[in-house]
């Protein structure tokens, strides 16, 4: 809803999908969802202060090391408009997180929505399908 905090949005998401467990994460180069599990309460209890180790942009899938630390957390926050149920665990679901610090702009979500916003600010009416209200698909 409009106007709705982020707090209010993923509350009722998760009381939606009755969900006590939340398996939140962020993407990586490799498109792995590396995820942690989280307790419905302490997920709600630190939505405003949420923070994930900065890990993801500098390890590939097999974890090796790609670029040095520092190793450290770093803010997050949480897309509520990207909850899920979890299809491997009962009463759980799947929450995608943001990275709001320094490796904000290089992770996979956000060079996307760049993408997608490129041909709008040239004034070209293009747009994904998925959001093209007009789309037959």
């Amino acid at each position: 809803m409009r106007g709705e905090s982020s707090k209010a949005a993923l509350e009722r998401e998760l009381q939606r999908l009755d969900a006590d467990i939340v398996h939140t994460g962020i993407f990586d180069f490799a498109c792995a969802f590396r995820e942690r599990r989280l307790h419905r309460s302490d997920l709600l209890g630190n939505v405003d202060n949420a923070v994930f180790a900065n890990v993801p942009p500098k390890w590939d899938v097999a974890e090796s090391i790609l670029a040095p630390g520092p190793y450290r957390s770093e803010t997050i926050a949480y897309d509520p408009a990207s909850v899920r149920a979890y299809p491997f665990e009962p009463k759980a679901a799947l929450l995608v997180a943001d990275f709001t610090g320094p490796q904000a702009e290089i992770m996979p979500r956000r060079i996307l929505a760049r993408q997608i916003e490129r041909p709008r600010r040239v004034g070209s009416r293009w747009m994904p399908a998925h959001l093209n209200s007009s789309s037959s698909c």
